[in-house]
């Protein structure tokens, strides 16, 4: 197992100033992961092992992704076309219902007033039972980085998407909900959580590792691109179905693009969330909105941040293609 190590306490200090009040609690500590230090709330030491020795079935579907990558709508969107096409379910549920969040249970700190709520420790008591009973295929969610996952993850032959989106929109749609009371409840502006990002002093980072094993290719695996998705939505939905070796008849194509349509979808989705709050998990939904809400002084600092770790991945060419073009 990876080896799990305490932040500085100085940072520790400044994130704790930062992140008090939220989900993280009212006193929260984060700790690094491995060499490549994943960053991570205290709380994930309690489940690392479960997560790496997870049973893994051969008909599981895994969506992964930075947050805000647009994991959420794409697991939605595999849930759908591997359950029938159900839009009542679809219309009635909170998506998290649908397709679980594999390491929900790591974000809450034990003092976070969410934990203290019965409906919610119910739902951190039962979540990976809820898995590992679910009698049907299962569309599983995660964030996390590929080597702290099931080691047969990408062997035993479910089916896995990693998708990816422009790093400023990443940013933009990541601060909004981490700002946000009934969330992280962070207390910074928008340079101080960049800052965080280019630290690797945020949930999930180092987001360049993420995105750099991620990228890497493996049988049963599909790598999604945000901005090609939403650009034309009929495809991207005839895409994954494809990958999932899910029929379609033009009706029912036409069906799911006009659901997932972004106002249709955001609809179905306001207020239906774990939180049992109106919070707009479907914000945006746009590609390119950091051109109108990224902070001008700082486009410049980012942009050589973005081009610096592009010339040292190993995927250079395709990350400026598909994510940071203007």
């Amino acid at each position: 197992m990876a080896t799990i190590t305490p932040v500085d306490p100085s940072l520790n200090l400044k994130l704790k100033k930062q992140y008090a009040g939220g989900i993280f609690g009212e006193d929260p500590n984060f700790v690094q992961v491995g060499s490549k230090k994943w960053f991570f709330p205290e709380r994930f030491q309690e489940y690392s092992s479960t997560y790496k020795h997870f049973k893994v079935r051969s008909d599981d579907v895994w969506i992964n992704g930075y947050p805000r990558s647009g994991t959420s709508v794409t697991a939605d969107i595999c849930w759908m076309l591997t359950h029938k096409m159900n839009f009542e379910v679809a219309k009635s549920t909170a998506f998290n219902d649908r397709s679980k969040l594999f390491e929900l249970n790591t974000l809450f700190g034990k003092q976070s007033d969410l934990i203290k709520d019965a409906q919610h420790q119910e739902a951190f008591r039962n979540l990976f039972m809820s898995l590992e009973n679910d009698p049907e295929r299962r569309v599983i969610k995660t964030h996390l980085p590929y080597e702290l996952l099931p080691d047969n993850l990408l062997t035993c032959g479910a089916k896995v998407i990693y998708i990816v989106r422009n790093i400023k929109d990443v940013a933009l749609s990541f601060y909004n909900l981490q700002s946000t009371p009934t969330r992280e409840n962070f207390g910074g502006n928008f340079e101080d959580f960049w800052s965080n990002l280019e630290t690797d002093c945020l949930t999930f980072a180092p987001y360049w590792k993420h995105v750099e094993q991620g990228l890497q290719p493996a049988k049963n695996k599909l790598i999604v691109f945000y901005e090609e998705q939403i650009q034309d939505l009929r495809k991207g939905i005839k895409k994954l179905a494809d990958f999932l070796e899910v029929s379609l008849t033009e009706t029912q194509l036409d069906e799911m693009t006009d659901f997932f349509s972004f106002e249709n979808y955001k609809k179905v989705t306001q207020g239906k969330n774990f939180f049992n709050d109106n919070f707009e998990h479907v914000r945006k939904g746009q590609s390119g909105q950091w051109k109108k809400e990224f902070p001008d002084y700082l486009k410049k600092r980012a942009d050589k941040w973005i081009q610096d770790n592009i010339k040292r991945s190993k995927n250079g060419d395709k990350l400026e293609k598909y994510l940071f073009s203007e």
